[in-house]
This record gives C-alpha cells, structure tokens and sequence, in this order.
C-alpha cells in the first residue's frame, strides 16, 4: 500500500512539472521561428597594450635565460630605465656580485669628461700635457676618448689629473653620488646602474642628483670620428650603432679576466630608452648580437630613419666588389674598443658577384647591394658596408683581411712542399751510387718538416670556424 502511495505521489508531482513548462502565454503562441545569423558579425578585436616595463621584463627576461641555457651559462642581470625611470631589473642565477665591473675601465670615459667638465684639462689638451711623459706627440685627450690605444690610458688621465688612484676617484665621484643610501657605500649593481641610465637619458640627471652637466652630455652624443656617412660613427666613450632607424650609443667589452664578465650598455637618446646587461663567463659574439637584434626588434619597431647624405660617388661597380673577396677577421684595433663584443673573434668570409653585390657569410650572413655613394647596403638598412684602407667596414663592426700564418692553406701548401722535397731526396739517395739502408739526414729532416707543417695545417683548420 506504501509503494502504492509513493507512486502516486511521485507521478503528480511529474504532471504538475509538465503541465508547468507546457504553459506558454498567449502572446507567443504561433510565432514563427526564429533563425540562426547567416552573415559573418564584425567583433573588433581588443588591443592589448602592454607596458614598455612589462615587455622588456617578460620578453628581455626570457630572451636572456633563454641564450643562457643554451650556453651553459647561469649569472647574469639585465637593467633597463626609460625616461626618468627604472623599468627593469633582472638578475640570473645566484651567489655572484658583478659591482667589481664598476672600477673596471666601463666608467671610465664617463669620469675623463666629469673631469674635464671640472676644468682639469680640456679634450683639446695634448695627452703628454695631462700625463707627463707619456703619449705620442699630438694625441689629444679627445682622441683617446673615442680610439684608445692604450687601455690603461683613460685610468691614467683620470689618475693624473685628480691626484687620487683610479678606483678611489670612481668611488667618491660616480659611485657615491649614484648610490640610492649615500654615505659613499656601495649600493647593488642594479641600483647604481639603473640611476647611471637615468642620468644619461636625462642630461646627466637622475632623482636626487645630477652626474654631469647637460653641456657635458650633449657633448658625449656627439659624433666625433665617421667613416662614412652611412656607417654609425664614434662619440667620446661610446660606438653609435644603428638599427630600425633608431640610434643608439653603445659600450661594451669584456671588463674583468677572472671570473670573465661582458658588460654590455645602450643608450637610445630619441626613444628615451636604455639598457645594461651583464654576464659572467664568455658568452660569444652571437649571443650578444642575437640579444640586441632581438631587443631592438621588439621593443623599437622600424620607423622613419632620416635621409643619409652619401658623398655624390657612384655606386660600387663588380670590381671594386671583387678587390674585396677573400676572408676576414674582426679587428682589434682602437676603434674597436668601445663596443666589440657583437663581432669579437668573428671571421667573414666575402664574395663578389657580378652585379657588384656582396655576398656575406661567417660573422654576418647577408648580401649587401651596391648604393649611390659609394657603399653597399642589406635590405632594411641594418646593415650597410664601405672599403676602407683595406678593410672592410661593416655597421656591425670593423672586418681586416685574415692574416696569413692563421689560413691552414698556407700550411697545407708548405706540407705539400716539404712532402715533395722528402720524396725528391729519398729517390736522389736511392740512385747513390752507395744507397743506404737508412734515409739520410736530409731526407729525415724534410719528412720532419713535412710532418710538422702537417700537423700546423689540422691545428689551424680545427681552430677555423665553421663559415
């Protein structure tokens, strides 16, 4: 009877639920359907916009750890400020302090101009004059701002002329007034590098003090020493560097030996932007030109570059391509110390073709096109080149012909030399009219020879990178 009771109850209570959803009021009652859209609805996407201090956190950030890895490499950091402030600090790894980079030569520069903004010596002044005894007849202190000869020649001047040793000066007159706690004690890398941008970006003001004066960084922006027009130049203490239409001024180098730290520093005045990254051990010129491309790329799209007013030469013809075929290495001379990291140890290999292009491979891989003015360009105009007393001037970088005694073809050759001379002698002792069981002396002595320039030719070989 219970069960009975139960299904009853359970059976209205289904009706009344039907009933309920079978009600519909009068007014919809016989409509027609209502069809699904046939045609496409237009949705504007929303932007999402992301802070310059987010991308270069987010995207530097794992650029960096990135390259490292791929290296084998851990400690490193990565500082960046836009205008007035810092938008950026990153450190990699752990357990390691880089603020010895700080009293290395990388400030360097910056203390000869506060130098000579304090009236101590003037650029124009004559090396010997500021360093007794010391310098070539006619070098100025300017000179050596963009082309030092010596390295130790910037820590000298500075030395000279404020009476104090070097690390003592940098200290007490960039370090201190940088240092977010006062006192003269040394804050964290970071820190004093995040105000150094700020200051550079800001004609030498930073929040709370002001590290040179606005005439002095004016004067650092200049371009000082140009090849070419249409080559980035050199400023007192920087390279300029070009990408996307932007210019930048950039220091680099390798600044302490043990452990090994690269630093590298680019300065963007027009985007009001700047950056600092550091790395222990040697990370190779590609990963500091994959870095930079990349950063440049991403947060300094191409925009409008100003008009290059190239000498009114005609454009390279396949001749002057030709001269220029042949190999290359990276130059170590002055020029090249203000920013060497992107082409450090790098070789090129270079071939001409017949419409006078140039076809790059090795340190850059490119095909450079003659332009009206004597020089030729990759497409984008990243990448321009100019011939230059027997160089090869690249925007990345100075290029001199590969030296002799490091091309394993010239030992391949002195082998093959030898490997005659050996067979001609033993085949002279053989027709002797008293041959000998042994080879003679000369014999030993040419195979010797042919062995040991064996030998040099696989060394060599083996050393030369793969291009």
């Amino acid at each position: 009877m219970y069960r009975i009771l139960l299904a009853v109850a359970l059976l209205s209570l289904v009706g009344s639920f039907a009933s309920a959803q079978i009600a519909v009021p009068d007014a919809l009652k016989n409509r027609p359907p209502v069809a699904a859209p046939t045609s496409a609805i237009d949705v504007t996407p929303i932007e999402v916009v992301r802070s310059m201090s987010e991308t270069i956190n987010d995207f530097g950030g794992g650029l960096i750890q990135g390259l490292l890895v791929g290296r084998g490499l851990r400690n490193a950091a990565l500082v960046a400020a836009q205008d007035n402030r810092i938008i950026a600090t990153r450190e990699f790894g752990c357990c390691v302090s880089f603020n010895e980079v700080l009293y290395s030569d990388f400030l360097a520069p910056l203390a000869v101009l506060q130098l000579a903004e304090r009236q101590r010596f003037k650029l124009a002044d004559n090396i010997s004059d500021v360093v007794a005894g010391y310098g070539a007849a006619g070098v100025k202190v300017g000179d050596v701002l963009t082309a030092p000869n010596d390295p130790a020649i910037l820590r000298r001047i500075v030395e000279a002329s404020s009476g104090q040793d070097f690390r003592s000066y940098v200290s007490q007159n960039i370090l201190a007034p940088l240092t977010p706690v006062g006192g003269g004690q040394t804050a964290s890398l970071s820190e004093i590098m995040g105000r150094l941008l700020v200051a550079l970006l800001n004609d030498g003001a930073f929040d709370g003090g002001q590290l040179l004066a606005p005439e002095t960084i004016a004067l650092m922006r200049q371009t000082q020493v140009s090849i070419h027009p249409a080559l980035p130049g050199w400023t007192y203490g920087f390279a300029e560097m070009k990408r996307n239409g932007w210019r930048a001024l950039q220091r680099d180098g390798a600044w302490i030996v043990a452990p090994a730290v690269e630093a590298r520093m680019v300065v963007v005045p027009d985007a009001h932007l700047a950056y600092f990254i550091i790395v222990e051990g040697h990370p190779g010129a590609s990963f500091w030109r994959t870095l930079d491309d990349a950063l440049f790329d991403r947060l300094l799209p191409p925009g409008t570059a100003p008009a290059v007013e190239t000498p009114s030469t005609p454009a390279p013809d396949a001749s002057q391509a030709s001269a220029l075929s042949g190999s290359y290495e990276a130059s170590d001379e002055p020029l090249s110390a203000a920013a060497s990291l992107k082409s450090a140890a790098e070789r090129l290999v270079v071939r001409a073709a017949e419409d006078g292009s140039l076809h790059l491979s090795g340190g850059e891989n490119a095909v450079l096109h003659p332009q009206p003015g004597g020089y030729w360009a990759a497409e984008g105009g990243n990448l321009n080149a100019v011939a230059n007393d027997g160089r090869l001037v690249l925007s990345s970088g100075i290029y001199r012909p590969l030296r002799l005694w490091k091309r394993p073809a010239l030992y391949a050759i002195l082998t093959l030399g030898f490997a005659f001379g050996t067979a001609g002698a033993f085949v002279g002792e053989r027709r002797g009219r008293a041959p000998t069981k042994s080879p003679g002396n000369l014999v030993i002595a040419l195979a010797g020879a042919a062995a040991a320039f064996l030998f040099a030719t696989l060394f060599v070989w083996h050393l030369t990178p793969v291009l």
